[in-house]
Order: C-alpha cells, then sequence, then structure tokens
C-alpha cells in the first residue's frame, strides 16, 4: 500500500531510480530518496536479449561492485553495445572480441558470465543470492564503499588522483566530456556527496549543464548527468587552464609519456603537491 501510494505522488509516469525529490516531499520520501543514492550504487544491469546496453555507459560487470568494464584497445568505440559482443548463431559471447577489447581481469569475467537470450534485460540487485535487496546486503554494499579513501577538498589538499585515456576522439569537447564522464563516474563510485568540477573548456560545462543545446552528444551527456544524479550536491566551475595545472601534467604522462593505464589512487604523487597548493588560489568562475 505505501509503495503505491509514493508512486501516485512522487513518479506516477517515471521511474523510482530517475524521478526527481518533487515538491513539498515527506520526511519519509526525503530519506526514501537519500537511502536510493546507495541503492543505485549496488544494481547491476543483466544482460538479456535487448539491444539498447551500451559497454560503456551501463554497469554490467560486478567487481567487485556494478561498474562497466575497462578497455584495453587504442581505439574505443562509444557506440558499441553489448549485443556486439554476442555471437547470436550460438547464444555465446564473441571471445575474440572480449578479449581484444576489454583488459584481462574483465575479459574473463565477461567470458563467465552465463547468457539467457530468451529474456529480456532486467536491474537486479548485486549484492544477494536472490538479486534482491534487504539490509544486510545494503550494509555491505555500504561498508565496501567506505573503505575507499575519503580528490581535493576546500583546503586544498589533495584526497585523491585519477588517470583515464582515450584514443579516437575527434573533438576538444568530446575530450572533455569524456574526462567529465570519468570523474563523475569515479567520483560517485567512492561515495562523494558534494562535488566541484573544475573544467578549462567552457563548452564542456555548457553541455552538461544544458544537454538540449548538444543534440549530437546526448548519450554521452546523458551518461553524465546519471553519474551526476549520485552526487547528493555537485556544481560545474569554469577555471583558467593557469589554476588547473596538476591536471594538464597528468594528462602529459599519456600524451608525452605514454602511460595509458587506467587508475584512481589516494592522495597525490609527490611531484603534483607544488602545483596542487597553486590550484587553490586560482581564480574561477561558478556557472
Amino acid at each position: 500500500m505505501l509503495a503505491r501510494v509514493m508512486k501516485s505522488r512522487y513518479f506516477r509516469q517515471g521511474d523510482f531510480l530517475d524521478c526527481p525529490i518533487g515538491t513539498r516531499p515527506s520526511y519519509a520520501w526525503r530519506r526514501i530518496v537519500h537511502g536510493r543514492e546507495l541503492l543505485s550504487q549496488g544494481i547491476l544491469k543483466r544482460i538479456g536479449n535487448e539491444r539498447d546496453k551500451h559497454v560503456w555507459y551501463e554497469n554490467w560487470l560486478f567487481m567487485p561492485t556494478p561498474r562497466p568494464p575497462r578497455y584495453r584497445t587504442d581505439k574505443v568505440d562509444l557506440t558499441l553495445r553489448v549485443c556486439d559482443l554476442i555471437d547470436e548463431r550460438y547464444g555465446t559471447w564473441d571471445a575474440q572480441r572480449v578479449q581484444h577489447l576489454f583488459v584481462e581481469e574483465d575479459a574473463a569475467q565477461i567470458l563467465g558470465m552465463k547468457l539467457n537470450l530468451q529474456f529480456t534485460d532486467a536491474m537486479v540487485w548485486g549484492f544477494s543470492k536472490n538479486n534482491t535487496y534487504d539490509s544486510q546486503s545494503g550494509y555491505k554494499l555500504l561498508n565496501l564503499l567506505q573503505q575507499s579513501e575519503n580528490p581535493m577538498n576546500h583546503s586544498g589538499v589533495s584526497l585523491a588522483h585519477s588517470r583515464r585515456s582515450y584514443s579516437g576522439v575527434s573533438t576538444s569537447l568530446e575530450a572533455e566530456l569524456l574526462g567529465f564522464y570519468w570523474a563523475a563516474e569515479s567520483l560517485s563510485t567512492l561515495r562523494y556527496e558534494n562535488v566541484v568540477f573544475e573544467s578549462t573548456s567552457y563548452l564542456a560545462g555548457e553541455a552538461a549543464l544544458n544537454p538540449e543545446n548538444f543534440p549530437q552528444w546526448r548519450v554521452l551527456i546523458g551518461a553524465i548527468r546519471e553519474k551526476l544524479s549520485q552526487l547528493r550536491l555537485w556544481s560545474i566551475a569554469y577555471v583558467h587552464r593557469d589554476a588547473n595545472r596538476c591536471v594538464d601534467a597528468i594528462a602529459l604522462t599519456v600524451t608525452r609519456v605514454h602511460r595509458y593505464a587506467s587508475y584512481t589512487a589516494k592522495d597525490s604523487h609527490g611531484w603534483l603537491l607544488p602545483m596542487v597548493r597553486e590550484d587553490v588560489v586560482g581564480m574561477l568562475t561558478i556557472y
């Protein structure tokens, strides 16, 4: 009865995971929406016979929390769908393609997943054997997320840093949006709640805030906004390149030193510390 009442009032025409908090929400609904943030971290996209699941934007691997796979090739097709990895003649994974596209650990995980193409795709809870949420499995996820170290705080102390390389990118805007997606995904996975994203690309911030003006990037911006929805509070700031030099320095390890491995790590490299301290005094303009 309670579920039907909440649905009729707050998401009559929509989906619980995507609906806004609404106007004048009750205390009970506010607490439910707050808990939804944790719930979304543990939801796994189970693969069936549908053809619209994107490889890079969907959480369809469970390692150790639901996430997309990691790529291993220099060229990444951002439109690739999970169904493109399946040999429909036999109803099995295309092992050669999977091993070519993904890092060894993720490829092995994918090839070990059983396919059941007689059923449609589904969203399931990944932390219980019956794929149904209960409080015990919820605490299991919460404890797992809390093991991650609590990027830079308001005092300029670097809490975490990361790197991800992309190739075959056609424009600087696409590169900025891909970086934005990586940052939003990493921060939501690490369970940060209040985040200011800084970028030297004004256009990238505009695209994230007003996606209707950038229809050619609809899928990618939609994926960014889905990750942003998992944060409690967020904003986008435009900063001058001189105030964000440590980000450029990390990027140069890819373009000049050719270090392509992706990672997220706590604290900051020692060689970045002087730049990190100087960045916090840079001028910024909030959108």
